[in-house]
């Protein structure tokens, strides 16, 4: 295994050719990084608007629009409760929520209109074996999830 050294602030711009992927990439990014970013060119579909609402929803602070680029502030509160959060049928938002979810403190219950099949358990799996706290609440590898959020550390050979 390489180490990589920790350092300082980083600062930038990124153009990236506006596609779903990207999307929903920096809109995870964005929520992880201290302080607020911007992003610009985001496209306006249903897996980033469920993906915004989600961080919302959770406590995140949500500003400006798909036109004029899209601020994600800090986390400003949590929820000791279970907090639902339905991302109807876009399904492409899922798993960037799932592994959202699990490194964000707090108590969540995933849904979506026609739950996923089996392959999230390609996902759900690895995260439980690195300390994450899923559970299904209906059928093994269906949705919805019951996430325990938390900070979770490295050190573990996966």
């Amino acid at each position: 295994m390489r180490s990589v050294p920790k350092i300082g602030r980083v600062s930038g711009h990124i153009k990236a050719p506006p596609s779903s992927v990207c999307t929903l990439t920096s809109i995870v990014l964005a929520s992880m990084s201290e302080g607020p970013t911007t992003l610009h060119g985001a496209l306006d579909m249903d897996a980033s608007r469920y993906l915004l609402e989600a961080l919302a929803k959770i406590g995140f602070e949500i500003n400006g629009s798909f036109r004029d680029g899209l601020t994600i502030g800090e986390r400003t509160g949590i929820s000791a409760a279970d907090v639902e959060i339905d991302v109807s049928t876009a399904e492409s938002a899922i798993p960037w929520l799932i592994s959202l979810l699990t490194f964000t403190p707090g108590h969540f219950i995933l849904k979506a209109r026609n739950g996923p099949g089996q392959w999230s358990q390609s996902l759900v799996e690895p995260l439980r074996r690195i300390g994450a706290e899923i559970e299904y609440r209906g059928d093994e590898g269906m949705l919805p999830l019951q996430i325990r959020g938390k900070i979770m550390r490295g050190g573990m050979e996966i």
